[in-house]
């Protein structure tokens, strides 16, 4: 496991656990291949590090600071199935990306590009106006969890 992650979800549970929230435990690999074969992609390193170490976060709790809610794996899901409406900007907009986690309850929601050849793709910020960068990649957005920050979007 990568140190850098690792001590990401670390000071991400350490934060969790001072404002009584709790993370879940983390997948069996078994479970990430299952997801992997299911979608026919494969998981970027840092992402699926996460996901051995912690399954995401309970509905409703969430990184109480900047509240982002990490979704379990098994309600990741690519963005055309959370915005099903072919009218919907979002539906099209992010052709392979998988909704992961959201902000407040949904007034946004993050997204990252999975596809069949290992790569460490750009979170995208769902559910606003255009194509939105959110970070440029898993393990900064995991950090900015961990630094209570929000990053700035910019146009993709």
């Amino acid at each position: 496991m990568s140190a850098g992650v690792q001590d990401l979800v670390s000071r991400i549970r350490a934060t969790m656990a001072r404002e009584g929230f709790v993370g879940r435990p983390g997948v069996a690999p078994e479970r990430l291949q299952a997801f992997e074969a299911a979608h026919r992609v494969r998981l970027p390193d840092s992402f699926r590090k996460f996901y051995l170490q912690m399954d995401g976060m309970e509905d409703p709790n969430w990184e109480p600071r900047t509240m982002t809610r990490i979704w379990p794996l098994a309600e990741v899901k690519p963005v055309s199935l959370e915005f099903p409406d072919p009218k919907d900007g979002d539906h099209s907009r992010y052709p392979g990306a998988f909704c992961f986690a959201d902000h407040s309850i949904w007034a946004w929601g993050y997204a990252i590009q999975l596809r069949p050849m290992p790569v460490d793709p750009v979170v995208y910020l769902v559910g606003g106006e255009g194509r939105l960068i959110y970070a440029p990649d898993f393990e900064s957005f995991l950090s900015s969890l961990a630094d209570d920050r929000i990053l700035e979007p910019r146009p993709a």
